[in-house]
């Protein structure tokens, strides 16, 4: 049986069947190397649209996680919900300091024979909101890898922050602090009567 989150569509009936995974930090480390190897693979942090040398790259976290779904079978179709846990190290938008963030997030997906799963040709076409909770499975061993992945990177916030407080990066020397006004230069005292006579002092 392949996968790290996989069963076997046979041992199902309508009444279902539960089943816990480890999300170990190996698998997520592997995971993440093959998708940075894909280079229209990309993880959805905005974070990661900036310049890479001001940022740490997406790496598993210092923990492992936990999948747990219950399944179902109608038929040929296999039906799968749950929730996953992962830790994962990023940079933080506004300081840009590395920092661990848990994750929390569900799995969710309907699991058809591949040879009913929708074909498609076009690269520009739009999947529906049924179509894109449908994936395909070899009608006898359900994989559930590739789910797990997605359903983890869509659930690392746009905006990743350290802290909800955090204050942004630190100003460099002689520069005000975060959006304080700098100080107004001092009035040349040579030119104090001509602003008393327009009346701006």
């Amino acid at each position: 049986m392949d996968g790290e989150f996989s069963f076997s569509a046979a041992e199902l009936d309508r009444g279902g069947k539960s089943y816990r995974f480890p999300l170990t930090m190996a698998w997520l480390k592997g995971a993440l190397e093959a998708r940075k190897a894909d280079p229209d693979d990309v993880a959805p942090s905005a974070a990661y649209k900036q310049p890479a040398a001001e940022l740490a790259p997406l790496e598993a976290g210092p923990r492992d996680g936990e999948v747990a779904v219950r399944a179902s079978r109608s038929e040929k179709e296999v039906v799968v919900y749950g929730t996953g846990t992962a830790s994962v190290h990023l940079s933080c938008a506004r300081c840009t300091k590395p920092f661990d963030l848990d994750l929390s997030f569900e799995v969710a997906a309907m699991y058809v024979p591949n040879s009913k799963l929708k074909k498609v040709t076009k690269p520009d076409y739009e999947f529906t909101a049924e179509e894109a909770d449908v994936e395909g499975f070899d009608g006898e061993t359900v994989i559930m890898d590739q789910l797990v992945m997605d359903n983890l990177l869509l659930d690392i916030p746009m905006i990743p922050l350290c802290s909800e407080d955090c204050p942004g990066m630190s100003p460099l020397p002689g520069q005000p602090q975060g959006f304080e006004k700098p100080e107004e230069p001092a009035i040349d005292p040579r030119l104090l009567p001509l602003m008393r006579f327009k009346g701006k002092t």
